[in-house]
């Protein structure tokens, strides 16, 4: 099951379907979140342009 579940209901078939699956659903601690932060741009794709 993972993301599905959270799926809009009024989202159209243009929107892909795909699942996923959420790991540690919360905010990091005070003194780690600028590390998280950096992690997480680090590995995010970028967007042309």
């Amino acid at each position: 099951m993972g993301l599905s579940l959270m799926r809009h209901p009024d989202a159209g078939p243009e929107i892909p379907a795909t699942d996923g699956i959420v790991v540690n659903f919360g905010a990091p601690a005070e003194h780690a979140f600028t590390g998280t932060v950096d992690a997480l741009y680090g590995i995010l794709p970028r967007r042309p342009g």
